[in-house]
């Protein structure tokens, strides 16, 4: 598995030929963080769609989803134990910078903020509100919901969708941006997304079958919630 020391240029960690093609196989190097990622990426998508019904920003949203984790790759030790700390919390800033290097500019101001809170606690640069792109506080919302319903080591059940859907909401307005919140309890409410979960297998596992309407949801998307 990869290393990488934080005052390492990341030149010496990425190939030079074709650098996004590089993180794609870095990644799943990984396996659990791509599942993780393409986890992300499926909701993240249903929840721009939600948000901001605009292909452009849908498509960056997805993209940077699914690269949130690629400063990970680089963090983690071998056969190390998957704990709520496992990985440095400079990760985000180490995947900026990896996304940097590959010329994505475009997703590395997301990836960079995945981990600001609403209300300007999070970090790395405490950033609260309009400060923080949307694009990020997507992201945010779909690792909170990943993290509540996936299997972990350290935890033996995974939360319900109600548990789930009911921390988030209470975190709305200070950890998580409320728009967002709302978009999220809006697929849940109508089920136009959906996900395998424990009751039936590790939801990393199964990653491949979370889906959403994408056409519904593009015609509901202004809908009240």
């Amino acid at each position: 598995m990869l290393h990488f020391n934080p005052s390492q240029p990341v030149l010496q960690v990425l190939g030079t030929r074709n650098p996004l093609d590089d993180l794609y196989r870095r990644q799943a190097q990984v396996p659990e963080l791509e599942q993780e990622a393409r986890w992300l990426e499926h909701l993240a998508r249903a929840l721009a769609w939600t948000t901001m019904n605009e292909r452009t920003f849908v498509e960056r949203t997805a993209l940077a989803a699914r690269f949130s984790q690629i400063g990970k790759t680089l963090t983690v030790a071998n056969n190390e134990p998957q704990t709520p700390r496992t990985h440095s919390n400079n990760y985000p800033d180490i995947g900026a910078r990896i996304l940097e290097h590959a010329g994505r500019h475009d997703l590395a101001h997301i990836v960079r903020a995945q981990c600001e809170r609403f209300d300007g606690r999070g970090y790395p640069n405490n950033l609260s509100r309009s400060q923080i792109p949307l694009e990020s506080r997507i992201i945010a919302v779909a690792k909170a919901y990943q993290g509540m319903r996936a299997v972990r080591s350290f935890r033996f059940q995974p939360l319900s969708q109600v548990e789930t859907i009911n921390e988030i909401k209470r975190g709305a307005g200070s950890e998580f941006c409320p728009q967002v919140v709302a978009a999220l309890s809006f697929l849940i409410k109508r089920n136009l997304y959906s996900c395998t979960t424990q009751e039936e297998n590790s939801i990393h596992r199964e990653a491949d079958k979370t889906y959403f309407d994408e056409t519904i949801v593009r015609k509901l998307a202004y809908a009240s919630t």
